[in-house]
């Protein structure tokens, strides 16, 4: 037997990796990733308008009064445009001559690079959506430097971090100049549980300091325009909006009804918390169906319902969900654990005024060519590549609220 031609090979990529299960494999473990619903972006910009008060002043009980204060509705029109990401995938020659006597050998390596390609590309998206789109995946804990250790001042956030990442730093503002030129350091061990990184060496990166943020590399905003998506915290921040142009409006009209409303409940119980926080977005009209929350509040407010805890089996498409519903002042509330959603921020959506808009497939496995793998000119191996091209949109932003939760 001879081993696949790469013409052969795309035929067999084509057959194993069907839309459908590129989408079981996107969605596996990314609740907001699967239930966001989807559009296709059009054009060079997706505009979005949202108004944000009504023609007010063409009311009065006397006809001349309304005349004369007679004006237009307001609104405000968000251009989205599109940011890119890029997931690569190698297989050496070697590897595909060792299925000259056996293909199924050939099959289970291709699909093993294939399958983890896709879910680290999902994986992106699925954090990116919950980011403000600077790109920042941690930040480093008061006195969180030991060593080549680094300590996270959320623990949780260790689910963003793994063995072999490259990592840039701020100099403690998100978004903000990368410190040391942007010089980076690699992440040789994890501790999880202790929510730790051991990196090559903490000295590559001049003057790294406690409250510094922490970067893939190439995702880093570093002062300048936002490459990754602008996610629930970029369309409604823990701070009402200033004057600064987002997607080309200033939001400062009305930070809610443009920016989201933010509620703290840490306070409260936590079950008296998202009551509190549900009668207070049905004041202003919202009908709130989700609140994805990060596993360890999730964990919170299901201890608080004790046996009240209705729990149930959602799937979209063939993948699986388990999740709480609770009955709230607008219709039922489904409580949806997350492990991208970070600690401490619970995202209260009505989630039919959201849409994750892409080009083309979520993920497009390119082969315009007729190939999904391609000869690397300078090595002995062969290359796939998997992309993305889209934004985050909000249909109503103020209908949707930023959580503070109970600790």
């Amino acid at each position: 037997m001879t081993a696949p031609t790469t013409t052969q090979m795309a035929h067999i990529l084509k057959r194993m990796y069907s839309q459908n299960r590129v989408f079981n494999l996107v969605y596996d473990n990314n609740p907001f990733l699967a239930m966001c619903p989807k559009a296709q972006f059009k054009g060079a910009a997706e505009a979005i308008t949202v108004r944000y008060a009504d023609n007010v002043g063409g009311r009065s009980p006397a006809f001349a009064t309304a005349q004369a204060q007679v004006n237009a509705h307001k609104g405000e029109q968000f251009l989205l445009t599109t940011v890119s990401d890029y997931q690569l995938y190698q297989l050496s020659f070697e590897a595909i001559l060792a299925g000259r006597d056996n293909a199924a050998t050939l099959l289970s390596t291709l699909d093993t690079e294939v399958s983890a390609a896709i879910h680290n590309a999902s994986r992106s998206i699925a954090i990116a959506m919950y980011g403000s789109g600077s790109g920042r995946i941690g930040v480093i804990a008061t006195g969180g430097i030991t060593g080549d250790v680094i300590t996270l001042s959320n623990a949780n956030d260790i689910t963003n971090f793994e063995v072999g990442q490259v990592l840039v730093a701020d100099q403690g503002t998100e978004g903000g100049t990368l410190r040391d030129s942007g010089d980076s350091m690699t992440v040789t061990d994890i501790d999880r549980s202790a929510g730790t990184i051991t990196v090559s060496a903490v000295a590559n990166i001049s003057g790294l300091a406690a409250a510094d943020g922490l970067y893939m590399k190439g995702d880093a905003q570093n002062g300048g325009s936002k490459v990754r998506l602008s996610g629930l915290e970029a369309w409604n921040p823990s701070s009402a909006p200033s004057a600064t142009l987002f997607f080309g409006v200033d939001r400062t009209a009305d930070t809610d009804r443009l920016g989201g409303v933010r509620i703290n409940i840490s306070a409260l119980n936590p079950e008296e918390g998202v009551i509190v926080a549900l009668h207070r977005m049905a004041r202003d009209g919202a009908k709130p169906s989700h609140l994805f929350l990060n596993y360890s509040d999730s964990q919170n407010v299901h201890l608080a319902l004790g046996t009240d805890a209705q729990r149930e089996y959602t799937t979209v498409g063939e993948v699986g969900f388990s999740r709480i519903r609770i009955l709230g002042p607008t219709g039922d509330l489904m409580i949806q654990p997350d492990v991208n959603c970070p600690a401490g921020v619970g995202r209260l959506l009505q989630l039919n005024t959201w849409k994750l808009y892409h080009r083309g497939e979520l993920l497009n496995l390119q082969d315009l060519d007729g190939a999904k793998q391609s000869r690397i000119y300078n090595e002995d191996a062969y290359e796939g590549r998997i992309s993305f091209y889209g934004q985050m949109g909000c249909l109503a932003p103020g209908y949707n609220a930023r959580l503070t939760m109970p600790t």
